[in-house]
């Protein structure tokens, strides 16, 4: 965000976890082993790893007479590359209108959103620390990108 949020409005705050979360599939779209299709009328990050996460159609903009082999191609290509766990949003923007029922007529199955978080900051008390156990660092390797994925998930 570049902003700091004053409008702590459902609305607004729904909008900014939205914006904040397609803004970070994007940066991993920057990946030199991620494959970033900023469409239209199909956006998406793909990365070689196997999670649903971490492969995302962000934005469908179809119209009825190509959904379906959009869909179909899309889908094969994401084979292609190996990915076969993919997330694909379907957003009240989305076109065509009944994307929906087509994604799952082409083998996908739908999946209520997770929650999103956000606190007024101003609103926190700084009392207390963090445990002298806590250690944060960079993922430098593989196997330290796995434990970021178990905890993450």
């Amino acid at each position: 965000m570049e902003r700091i949020l004053e409008d702590l409005s459902t609305a607004t705050l729904t909008a900014a976890i939205k914006a904040n979360l397609f803004a970070w599939y994007e940066y991993q779209g920057c990946s030199p082993v991620a494959d970033r299709r900023n469409g239209p009328p199909l956006a998406w990050v793909l990365t070689p790893v196997q999670h649903p996460f971490l492969n995302n159609v962000l934005h469908t903009q179809l119209t009825p007479e190509t959904a379906d082999r959009a869909i179909s191609d899309a889908l094969a290509y994401f084979r292609s590359r190996g990915v076969t766990d993919v997330t694909w949003w379907v957003e009240l923007d989305s076109q065509p209108a009944d994307l929906a029922e087509r994604l799952m007529a082409h083998g996908l199955t739908y999946t209520e959103g997770g929650p999103g978080m956000a606190a007024d900051l101003l609103a926190l008390h700084e009392e207390g620390s963090a445990s002298p156990d806590l250690i944060i660092e960079a993922v430098a390797d593989k196997a330290g990108f796995r434990l970021w994925i178990e905890a993450f998930g």
